[in-house]
């Protein structure tokens, strides 16, 4: 057996064990075969990621046998092996969540006080607290906002020199921040003498537009809708998970925010939630889990969470519903002291699951299904406008002649299952209202698991991107699809042709962005041909030498072996006369790495990619799974396992290999 199958396999047993242990104790109340689970997990496997709550469940069951020797026991091992964890915290504090709780609120009462005075110029006043707010130990989230209140105080009471170096140090320090878009621009404007006064920017609206919060501003409204606009569809925002109850109800709240902490600390391992609760009217209550990313990030935890009753145990004779909600449409609910027209809203937007009722059937690990939509964000995907990243191929040798024939708007819906009639009857009213004369008609086809719309035909590439443009601005138009994941693009009737053929719709839309997005961008420029700037990346530039084909792909989606060993038969037939080396091993959880070692050279390398990417045996079975492939050299490759971030290296690849 192999290591990853062998790693794979003893994943499952640590998995099997954990979960034995917590169905014998919440399901079956058999604390004995509980604690045999739990210990038996912990002699098997001495360090295993179910370690402390391993611990934890055993200090519980102990308790509840009146084993003071036995529950002490793992109370000191927490406490002295994971002291920081909310675990060791609990035990030492009973009231840890209720103080917690007090301390979150008055950190947001404080940051919402530094952002007002930031942003009407008070900038020393907004200094002051934000200093007061970082000794308070904030979430991650807030403290790059922090830090950049506190160097416009301390930079708006500096000489210029100074100034500029406070901005350059946080520029530095946080590179993907929100606010470091506006250092950069307040930095170059002291570096070119055109800032004077700080005031002056602020007086200018500049500061206003530019700086963004996303706890204190509202979201993007999509338009006047059946609930008058009033709630937001901006699926970027911060969620947060909402359990609603009768004020009325015996609930015992400290259990139930305990559970809650509980599950997130054993499903949520790389991540920290904060569990508050609060009034929401006379008769109703709220407990909240802040904060999570996204929409999507948040209907996963949603999903995942109500399908552990256990969890809810503190409400199992209470009417309750429970949902997310970004913070500006929660902000909304509490206005309102009411969430009925909210729900309305949810059941439409997010999911009809609002009670206690749901179905029994589990989903995988929360953390795996993170995994995988963080993969996902890696793909080209539209969410209100075109956003896109090198897929899994260039494209550039599949399709051509895009200045040729006729072209056609697309919408890709990634659901074979997926109604489209509400989308087609949009852009027919849409063609009718605003292209009367230009005949347009919609059809529908299908691609791989995709459902097509095609709007056609366009005479010229010009006149399908001003379509393209124009269609993306009215979001009215995609309505029907907000709970689903699409594509748009424009495409030529050959390579239309093409792509149903060879149904790799990811290198289209690699095609779609280089030479219609980018193509336009560089014509709006006049410049036809830029210089790409210097590359500042961890990757080493020098691609001479010995190269190594990779095919990255998911754990859960593939079976690895067989895919090896269809990778060796390749090899065998296609080059029986060179020694390639094909080995299989883990990248992180969720991923296999399978690489080819023994290519000469990078085009070697290339050729080689090209070949194998066309031969079914090998990408038949992996052709709907979410898998990257590419060609580095060793050194690189090193690097690459360190970091485990394929973004950055395909932004690599595409400037040294695909130029």
């Amino acid at each position: 057996m192999t290591d990853s199958l062998m790693n794979v396999s003893h994943g499952k047993i640590r998995i099997a064990l954990f979960n034995a242990g917590r169905i014998f104790k919440t399901d079956f109340t058999d604390f004995t075969r509980a604690i045999e689970s739990f210990e038996d997990l912990n002699k098997r496997y001495p360090e295993n990621l179910y370690t402390l709550s391993s611990w934890f469940e055993l200090w519980d069951l102990y308790v509840k046998q009146n084993n003071q020797e036995r529950s002490d026991y793992y109370k000191n091992l927490i406490i002295g092996k994971y002291p920081d964890s909310k675990y060791a915290k609990y035990l030492l504090n009973p009231n840890y969540f209720v103080e917690l709780e007090a301390r979150i609120d008055s950190i947001n009462r404080f940051y919402q006080q530094a952002f007002l005075e930031f942003k009407n110029g008070q900038y020393a006043q907004s200094g002051k607290i934000s200093d007061q707010i970082l000794l308070m130990q904030p979430d991650s989230v807030l403290i790059p906002k922090l830090r950049f209140f506190k160097t416009i105080a301390d930079g708006t009471a500096a000489t210029r020199e100074d100034f500029s170096k406070l901005l350059n140090e946080y520029i530095t320090t946080y590179p993907k921040a929100e606010p470091k878009p506006l250092a950069e621009e307040i930095l170059k404007l002291i570096q070119d003498s055109t800032l004077v006064d700080y005031q002056k920017l602020v007086a200018s609206g500049y500061l206003n537009d530019q700086i963004k919060n996303n706890e204190l501003l509202p979201g993007k409204q999509k338009g006047t809708d059946e609930f008058e606009g009033k709630f937001s569809y901006d699926e970027d925002l911060l969620h947060y998970f909402v359990i609603a109850y009768p004020k009325s109800a015996n609930v015992d709240l400290n259990r139930l925010k305990f559970d809650i902490a509980n599950y997130n600390i054993d499903h949520y391992t790389r991540y920290d939630f904060d569990v508050e609760t609060q009034n929401l009217n006379n008769n109703t209550s709220l407990l909240l889990v802040r904060s999570l990313n996204n929409k999507e990030q948040g209907l996963i935890y949603f999903r995942s969470i109500i399908k552990r009753r256990e969890v809810f145990e503190a409400l199992k004779k209470v009417k309750y519903v429970n949902f997310i909600a970004s913070s500006t449409n929660f902000r909304e609910i509490t206005a309102d002291k009411d969430f009925a027209e909210y729900l309305k809203f949810y059941i439409k937007n997010y999911s009809r699951f609002i009670t206690g009722d749901f179905s029994e059937e589990l989903l995988p690990e929360p953390e795996e299904l993170l995994a995988k939509a963080s993969q996902e964000d890696e793909l080209p995907k539209e969410k209100g406008s075109f956003v896109s990243v090198s897929p899994t191929g260039s494209g550039l040798d599949i399709y051509a002649g895009e200045e040729t024939g006729k072209q056609n708007f697309v919408i890709a819906v990634n659901d074979k299952g997926a109604n489209l009639k509400q989308v087609i009857a949009a852009f027919n009213a849409h063609n009718r209202d605003q292209y009367r004369q230009s005949d347009l008609s919609v059809r529908q086809g299908q691609v791989a698991d995709y459902q097509l719309m095609i709007v056609s035909s366009f005479k010229t590439k010009t006149e399908a991107i001003g379509y393209f443009t124009k269609a993306l601005g009215n979001r009215k138009l995609f309505r029907s699809l907000d709970t689903l994941g699409y594509r748009n693009f424009i495409i030529t009737d050959a390579n239309l042709k093409k792509l149903t053929e060879t149904k790799r719709i990811g290198e289209y839309l690699n095609f779609f962005k280089t030479k219609y997005i980018d193509a336009d961008a560089n014509a709006g420029t006049g410049n036809q041909e830029t210089t790409p700037p210097a590359y500042r990346g961890p990757y080493k530039t020098n691609i001479q030498g010995f190269q190594s084909f990779v095919l990255i792909i998911p754990k859960e989606e593939v079976n690895a072996e067989k895919l090896v060993e269809a990778i060796r038969t390749f090899n065998a037939g296609n080059y029986p006369q060179q020694t390639l080396n094909v080995t299989s091993l883990m990248l992180d959880d969720f991923r296999v790495e399978i690489k080819v070692e023994g290519l000469t050279n990078h085009q070697s390398g290339l050729d080689y990619l090209r070949k194998i990417a066309q031969t079914p045996s090998v990408y038949g079975p992996i052709e709907n799974a979410n898998y990257r492939h590419f060609v580095i050299t060793p050194e690189n490759e090193t690097i690459f396992r360190q970091s485990k971030n394929i973004l950055i290296y395909m932004d690599f690849y595409k400037q040294f290999y695909l130029k």
